[in-house]
């Protein structure tokens, strides 16, 4: 009997072991867990450091973007990097003194323009609160070119647009946090670019508006698949 006993005991240890060696060695084929993620959202687009004078102020320019990418996490780690690609919007809005000439009214202009942007790299983590809801802040680089551009007038007489951003392309920093629940994403986002843009007119006044940057929130609805 304690021979039995122990023939028993080293076959359960036998496959025990033979079972976790099985299970290290799915572990180590085991693929990083890869999310592709679609977005879409509102971009509330400003300037920066735009010198605001001669009683002319700037304010947000409302449009969209679009993007799809990836998020591939590292192995048993909720820490991922990935990529984006998308088509989107960047602009502002620009309010001069009433003109007693237009009836007392202020002249304002609204200017967009319509890009494709890279985020080559972007890294986060996943903060998991329980089994549905996850918290996601991440940050990366993004680089834009202008496709094409367009423009929403009102009270301005005399003066005629003339032109868009010089160079037609940015790039820049981006930070932000989203929320999941389950495979849907709630995401907001700033984008500061570092290439100074030099939107002007030509016509009555001849002046130009000292540059600025891309200052973007993006508010972005997503799914993963």
């Amino acid at each position: 009997m304690k021979k039995l006993i122990i023939s028993l005991l080293l076959v359960i240890m036998g496959l025990g072991a033979q079972a976790q060696l099985r299970t290290s060695r799915t572990f180590i084929k085991q693929k990083a867990r890869v999310d592709w993620i679609l977005r879409a959202g509102a971009s509330f687009n400003n300037m920066a450091d735009l010198d605001e004078r001669d009683g002319t102020s700037y304010g947000t320019k409302t449009g969209f973007a679009v993007d799809f990418g990836f998020n591939r996490f590292k192995k048993n780690s909720n820490f991922y990097w990935g990529m984006e690609l998308g088509v989107g919007t960047r602009g502002f809005k620009m309010t001069g003194e009433a003109d007693e000439d237009e009836g007392g009214k202020k002249p304002s202009l609204g200017l967009t323009a319509y890009t494709v942007k890279l985020s080559p790299i972007t890294v986060g983590y996943r903060v998991q609160i329980n089994d549905a809801i996850t918290i996601d802040p991440h940050g990366g680089l993004w680089a834009l070119c202008d496709l094409g551009n367009s423009t929403s007038e009102k009270n301005l007489g005399d003066y005629d647009f003339d032109g868009w951003f010089e160079g037609g392309y940015d790039c820049g920093l981006q930070i932000g946090v989203g929320a999941w629940l389950d495979r849907f994403n709630l995401d907001i986002m700033y984008m500061r670019g570092f290439i100074e843009s030099e939107p002007y007119f030509d016509g009555r006044s001849s002046r130009e508006i000292d540059g600025g940057y891309t200052s973007n929130l993006v508010v972005r609805l997503g799914v993963r698949f």
